[in-house]
Order: structure tokens, then sequence, then C-alpha cells
């Protein structure tokens, strides 16, 4: 499992879905002399609909990442909106799914 957490902020990324369709991309830089798998890279390059914005960094998954990854199991795409209560601990109010 690969998570991925992204510097973009919050505002930044909603400005772009009100635009419509929203592009994220990352890249990291291979070095063809290393042998660490892709999956393995710690940091990569993100842009959002082909401007750079900053950067993707690779973390471990904590047990409300788990959670909130089980409760998407079955969802196949979209954006939506999820209560959090029980979810993610000492949080209230919903968790918005991009």
């Amino acid at each position: 499992m690969l998570v991925l957490e992204f510097s973009i902020q919050t505002g930044k990324l909603l400005q772009e879905m009100e635009l419509g369709l929203v592009r994220i991309a990352i890249e990291c830089e291979k070095n063809t002399n290393e042998k660490m798998k892709m999956m393995d890279e710690p940091i990569w390059s993100m842009y959002c609909n082909e401007r750079k914005v900053g950067y993707a960094v690779r973390r471990e998954a904590t047990d409300d990442d788990l959670k909130v990854m089980q409760m998407l199991n079955a969802a196949s795409m979209g954006v939506g909106v999820l209560p959090i209560k029980g979810v993610v601990t000492e949080a209230e109010g919903e968790l918005l799914l991009i």
C-alpha cells in the first residue's frame, strides 16, 4: 500500500475543482544507479492541472487511514463527504474525499 501526503492546500484544490476536471499527476526522479523500487521513493513532485504545486511525501498509513480506506473499499470513483465520528480519533465534523 502506498500513502502519499499531498502538500497542496485544500482551498487551492477546491478552487481547481470548481473549474471542472482536476488532473493530479505525481512523478519521482528515479535514479537509474539505485535499485530502489518506485513505490519506495520518499518524495514525489506533484502537479495539478499541469502546474507544479509542490511535493507529495510517502508515509506509513495510520490506523485512521486504514479505517477510512476500509470504508471506501466498495467505492470505485467519485467525490464525497463522510461523517468522521468513530472513524478518525479525536475529531468532529466531516471528512472531504477527493
